[in-house]
């Protein structure tokens, strides 16, 4: 990353120039943008979307760090140390730096900051940035330069180096606080996991380490992407969490920022002891509902044909296609085209609903009403829901249902990620009209 390089070794002169001037903090900066915007702008100008994707290389904007460390303590009293292992640019360091004491003597101020504050981070530039930062921020909150110390940015924060933070969690975080915003790409584990098979989100390898080899009443501050609170494959994992961690703070927050199309949570907690038997606490990782729900009324199900992979042998039935298939209204299966497969057949009457939206998609949840062939195959993009009557009448009930507004806002609450899930439309309340 040249170009970004760049940038950061501008920040380092920055950093140093203010280091070794004898001037308050406030004459020195007509503004702080290097805490916000700027950081992030210049990643995205200097690094395409592909490599910053690759090496989950996305700045944690001012408004969500904010929403992740409300609850951090505000008063300007050392908290015990803190880990960033995913430090980045260093903005939720920065963000718990805002609440740390300010000495008249920079040097005294650094020296503290630099024993409470903790990171680790993969690209050495960004460790190199978050430094400079900080550094800066202390400045920029009114530290100066005494006694004639000259204070190199290399030696400040010893305690932020190059590394990979996974490896700093496994070996067993000793600290008060772990706060983090860990990359959201996929790999597979280097590590026996029990909660996952094969590749799996980076972010759940980050909390599930934190949170195992963490000492007892260590707090626990993340970012996650939401797939990890509501999406099936991490059942397992939620499960592990509600068992090893006192929650204290499940909150949806939307998308991560105007440029980045993936909606994210923050989650607070406190690391149980594992040798003290606690009783169970039912972690509510989203809104639960009373009453009758759709899963009660319709047998639903993911359709069993995956395009492009799945072996076309056996007789010819009509096959459904979320591309193919109108948003809304009735569709005659007849008209669909034919394949070959020996898999699970739908018999209609039925309602599909398209499994790819994301919260508040004009798609999300329209259910269509299937009629027609006697016997019909559905592609694995479609979800299904059969009457469990079988009646006509009924299809158009969930339809109606489906269609509502107060189930478009409930659907948008509890499942913010790009994926609909058998289990959401199980849970669906069955709302009046």
């Amino acid at each position: 990353m040249p170009d970004f390089d760049a940038y950061v070794s501008s920040m380092e002169e920055r950093a140093s120039s203010a280091l070794s001037s004898t001037s308050n903090g406030a004459d020195l900066f007509g503004s702080v943008d290097f805490l916000d915007g700027q950081v992030s702008r210049k990643l995205r100008e200097a690094v395409p979307l592909g490599v910053r994707r690759e090496r989950g290389a996305f700045f944690t904007s001012s408004d969500l760090r904010t929403a992740a460390l409300v609850a951090w303590p505000r008063a300007e009293t050392p908290v015990g140390p803190v880990l960033d292992p995913a430090v980045g640019a260093g903005d939720l360091l920065i963000e718990v730096a805002q609440s740390l004491p300010v000495f008249s003597g920079l040097d005294s101020t650094l020296d503290l900051w630099g024993s409470q504050l903790h990171g680790r981070d993969i690209e050495p530039s960004f460790v190199r940035l978050a430094k400079a930062r900080l550094a800066l921020l202390a400045i920029s909150r009114g530290a100066v330069p005494t006694n004639g110390r000259r204070m190199r940015l290399d030696d400040l924060f010893p305690g932020i180096m190059a590394g990979d933070g996974i490896d700093v969690l496994n070996s067993g975080w000793e600290g008060g606080h772990i706060v983090m915003n860990p990359p959201f790409g996929y790999h597979s584990p280097g590590f026996a996991v029990e909660w996952a098979n094969g590749r799996t989100n980076m972010a759940a390898m980050f909390l599930a380490s934190a949170i195992e080899h963490s000492t007892a009443g260590t707090s626990l501050t993340a970012i996650l992407p939401e797939v990890i609170r509501t999406g099936s494959r991490y059942r397992r994992l939620r499960a592990f969490v509600s068992e090893r961690l006192r929650v204290v703070g499940v909150e949806s927050f939307g998308r991560f920022d105007a440029w980045t199309d993936v909606d994210v949570f923050t989650l607070r907690g406190v690391v149980k002891e594992v040798s003290v038997k606690e009783d169970s606490e039912t972690v509510e990782w989203w809104q639960r509902s009373n009453g009758r729900k759709l899963g009660e009324e319709c047998d639903i199900s993911v359709g069993s044909v995956v395009p492009h992979r799945d072996e076309e042998s056996g007789e010819e039935y009509p096959f459904l296609q979320a591309r193919q298939i109108p948003l809304g209204g009735d569709y005659d299966a007849s008209q669909a085209e034919k394949r070959r497969f020996t898999s699970r057949l739908f018999e209609p009457p039925f309602v599909v609903v398209r499994r790819t939206s994301r919260p508040a998609d004009r798609a999300r949840g329209i259910g269509t009403l299937i009629n027609g062939a006697d016997g019909i195959l559905v592609e694995n993009h479609l979800l299904v829901c059969k009457p469990k009557d079988g009646s006509l009448e009924s299809c158009h009930r969930a339809i109606a249902l489906l269609r509502s507004p107060k189930s478009r806002e409930w659907l948008d609450q509890r499942i913010r990620c790009r994926h609909l899930t058998v289990g959401a439309l199980r849970e669906m309340p069955w709302f009046d009209a």
